[in-house]
């Protein structure tokens, strides 16, 4: 609504008004105006598989670092002789659970491939049509297309963080170990589903939620174009059935789910900050705060709103 629009000129950095973790700050207050104060910070997501084995960061080299050391170090010695049948490494469609996607050089690398800083603008960042949804601050800036310049840059870093950090690091790894990658890449969040698949080895799709071919056609042009061998795909999906057979199959009349195997992974943890803003002039807004993880120390900015 209105009352979500920033006056983006207001922008004010309030970390040099903290004290003893208090804020000592007085906007400028002519009797018509309205300020939000919103705090940004970062801390791990803690997302564990089956409880016990941490997610990795999939925006850094750090991550795919730790899944290849188990790899080296405990898959493929278990195995022993008969790690010479395993042809490629899988990963299941992206499911982790985040406030919103970062990690903890992106406000740098943002500003090196992009030529400004993204901190300003961090209410109106984030893509809450994600799987598991992000919570983002869904905040937008009164000068016109600011607001998806911001976004679409954002985005942008993130795919590449994710294509050339992630997905490239992983198959020249598995290139090294003599095996390939095999992937339900990007789906379910913000990268760009064509580029990803046109990085790894063998790009895979499913059928669970897709209720047309379009989606199973990006991906596909991605594998033709780049001419790859084989583009493979997860059939009959079903949540919580997948792998389930028949009951009248099974002794008993019940169900037999098979358990899935889990994949060790480790966690990055990213640092802290916080800001603030103004809503836009000529608005009537509501008091509310928004948070999402960004880098950097603890900071405080400021917004204001006319009513």
């Amino acid at each position: 609504g209105h009352d979500r629009l920033l006056d983006t000129s207001s922008y004010v950095d309030l970390m040099p008004y903290v004290h003893d973790r208090m804020i000592d700050w007085r906007p400028e207050d002519d009797g018509r105006d309205f300020w939000y104060i919103l705090a940004f910070w970062g801390q791990p997501a803690c997302h564990k598989v089956l409880g016990k084995h941490f997610v990795i960061d999939h925006l850094s080299r750090t991550g795919v670092e730790a899944s290849v050391a188990w790899w080296e170090h405990e898959l493929l010695p278990a195995l022993g002789d008969e790690a010479r049948y395993l042809r490629s490494f899988f990963c299941d469609s992206l499911e982790y659970r985040v406030a919103m996607e970062w990690t903890r050089d992106f406000a740098e690398v943002f500003e090196a491939r992009h030529g400004y800083s993204i901190i300003p603008y961090l209410p109106a960042v984030g893509e809450p049509a994600t799987y598991p949804k992000n919570d983002v601050p869904g905040f937008r800036f009164n000068e016109t297309g600011l607001t998806e310049r911001v976004r679409h840059d954002y985005l942008e870093t993130l795919s590449w963080m994710y294509e050339e950090r992630h997905l490239r690091t992983l198959c020249d790894a598995a290139a090294r170990l003599g095996k390939t990658v095999r992937y339900q890449v990007a789906y379910n969040k913000p990268f760009c589903e064509e580029d990803a698949a046109a990085v790894v080895d063998l790009p895979e799709n499913e059928s669970l939620g897709r209720q047309t071919l379009d989606n199973l056609r990006v991906m596909a042009g991605a594998a033709h174009l780049t001419r790859k061998p084989r583009y493979s795909f997860e059939a009959a999906a079903e949540f919580g059935l997948a792998m389930a057979r028949p009951s009248a199959t099974c002794s008993g009349g019940s169900s037999a789910r098979p358990s899935r195997a889990a994949t060790r992974k480790c966690s990055t943890v990213p640092r802290i900050a916080v800001r603030a803003w103004r809503a836009s002039p000529g608005l009537a807004g509501r008091r509310g705060a928004a948070c999402a993880p960004t880098t950097g120390a603890a900071r405080s900015r400021s917004a204001r709103s006319r009513r």
